[in-house]
């Protein structure tokens, strides 16, 4: 066997070995951190389209959504959580961390109808206009704020796949820019909150 032959063999099981690590380590750290498991399910949003407990990353609910309120108070917040077909485990967690953080930290402004909590995929033709609305590109959490049915404001919580590796700082940034929303700073398109 030649010399090339024999790098190009190690070197791909280079490559597959540390393939296998990434998965295994990603694998465990979920495990270990209560991941998406029937026992920890991905919390229901106010719709239709949140993932169900046990989905796989390719089972997304494929429903057109309109985040316009319908009833309740004349101020309203949407919380919402875009995302696409395409769900990775970052993608998911996300969705899991947002939905408990606003779930556990809002209880009252969710009964009272002052916030609501919702998903959306993107793929579905009918909601690609959001891409452009709320000017995102990839999953994303977006306030929106509604007045007499109208949307007024919205920010983009773009900090949240910087948080990822950290689910207490993640859901504190959550629940604070949900906060600042509500008490109106923020918003018209801004990032961060």
């Amino acid at each position: 066997m030649s010399a090339r032959k024999i790098a190009t063999v190690v070197l791909l099981v280079f490559v597959v070995a540390s393939v296998a690590a990434l998965v295994m380590k990603n694998w465990q750290k979920q495990d270990g951190a209560g991941g998406n498991s029937d026992s920890q399910p991905i919390p229901q949003s106010t719709t239709a389209t949140a993932a169900k407990p046990g989905n796989d990353a390719g089972d997304v609910a494929r429903v057109p959504v309109d985040l316009t309120p319908k009833d309740g108070p004349p101020k309203q917040i949407v919380a919402v959580y875009f995302y696409n077909d395409m769900r990775c485990l970052s993608c998911l967690t996300i969705e899991k961390w947002t939905g408990e953080a606003i779930q556990s930290s809002f209880e009252n402004e969710i009964k009272a109808q002052l916030l609501k909590w919702k998903t959306v995929n993107t793929d579905v033709p009918e909601n690609e206009h959001y891409l452009k609305d709320f000017d995102i590109f990839t999953k994303s959490d977006v306030l929106v704020e509604f007045q007499d049915g109208k949307q007024t404001r919205f920010v983009n919580l773009d900090k949240v796949w910087d948080l990822l590796r950290d689910e207490t700082k993640f859901k504190e940034y959550v629940a604070q820019g949900v906060t600042e929303f509500m008490a109106g700073s923020g918003g018209n398109g801004d990032k961060g909150a």
